[in-house]
Order: structure tokens, then sequence, then C-alpha cells
């Protein structure tokens, strides 16, 4: 198999979210990462509408960080997701 990609900190401005702007950037990264010879991309989640907008773009759930892991990193917990492309 070929390298992982993982995108970090995907986010919009205010006047921009929902949109679709959110959206378009992740299928632009995922459509990239096979130029750049990844075969896989994983993105971490904290919200519900992280994990929404991953789902929607057919990425998959593969773990998930516990409260206490959550709160050692001052943060709430993240789901870790995975998309094969």
């Amino acid at each position: 198999p070929g390298q992982l990609v993982y995108l970090s900190n995907v986010a919009t401005a205010a006047p921009a979210r929902r949109r679709g702007v959110a959206r378009a950037l992740v299928r632009y990264a995922v459509g990239l990462a096979p130029s750049l010879g990844a075969s896989r991309v994983a993105v971490h989640a904290g919200t519900a509408a992280a994990a929404a907008l991953y789902l929607g773009a057919g990425f998959l759930e593969v773990a998930r960080e516990t409260a206490a892991a959550g709160r050692a990193r001052g943060e709430a917990p993240r789901t870790l997701y995975v998309l094969d492309c």
C-alpha cells in the first residue's frame, strides 16, 4: 500500500460555514493525495459537525480517543477517520 496523508485543521471562516467550502476543501485534498503517493487519507475530528463532514465524504471511523486522553490534551476527545483513495 502507498503512504498515508494526514489532513489537519480543516476550518472555515464563520461567513463561509454551511456553504460547502469545507466539503470542497476535503474533496480537493483527497483528490490530491494520490499524486503525493498516498493511498489513504486520515483525519481527527473532535466535534459532531466535523464528524458529519468526514463521514459524508466517505471516511470511516477507525478509532476513538478516551475522555481521559482528551482531558490530558485539554480538549474534547477526538475520533480518527480514514478514507482509502
